[in-house]
């Protein structure tokens, strides 16, 4: 199964609104995480930054987060307040679920990253995240 088969066809935007958005050829950035995990809550600002910069040199790349947290209350004022101004899954949805089973989530932090064509290229995409965006954009995911 492709990532473009698991991802939502209407996502969420920081402001709460729903945006449909075709995702189909870009790089996708899949980031699992919860407000209660004090490591996501360290990772996710420099995710953050990461996203500016490297979105700036990729237009082509977008990330969709996909939240652990127990309820939407919890997801929406983690995601509105700590994360970038980039999509997030549904809280509770089927495709949570599906993307959560096609990455083979384990623990929180999870940020996998996905190629044009849907497939998983690093499933481990924090390393590069934390190596910065000029490195990724020079080096690739992998």
């Amino acid at each position: 199964m492709s990532v473009f088969d698991a991802l939502p066809k209407t996502f969420i935007k920081k402001d709460g609104s729903k945006v449909n958005i075709d995702l189909e050829g870009k790089e996708v950035g899949v980031y699992f995480s919860a407000h209660w995990c004090p490591p996501c809550r360290g990772f996710t600002p420099v995710l953050k930054k990461f996203y500016e910069e490297y979105k700036a040199m990729n237009p082509n790349f977008e990330i969709v987060f996909v939240s652990g947290d127990q309820d939407e209350g919890g997801m929406m004022s983690y995601f509105q307040n700590d994360h970038g101004d980039y999509l997030a899954c549904p809280h509770g949805s089927a495709e949570a679920k599906q993307l959560n089973a096609l990455v083979g989530v384990q623990g929180i932090p999870t940020f996998a990253v996905f190629d044009g064509e849907g497939e998983l290229i690093n499933k481990n995409g924090r390393a590069g995240v934390m190596q910065g965006a000029a490195h990724v954009k020079a080096n690739g995911w992998k």
